[in-house]
């Protein structure tokens, strides 16, 4: 029962999305506290 078939170059994709989506956040975030910070 082997349903969940992707080629490899979908997932590496959607992992690279997922870190490039991550990283974005946790910067934005880190911005936004910073600038709260000094505010």
């Amino acid at each position: 029962m082997t349903v969940i078939r992707a080629p490899p170059p979908l997932i590496s994709f959607f992992f690279l999305h997922f870190w490039v989506s991550f990283v974005l956040l946790d910067s934005l975030l880190v911005a936004f506290r910073h600038m709260h910070h000094y505010d």
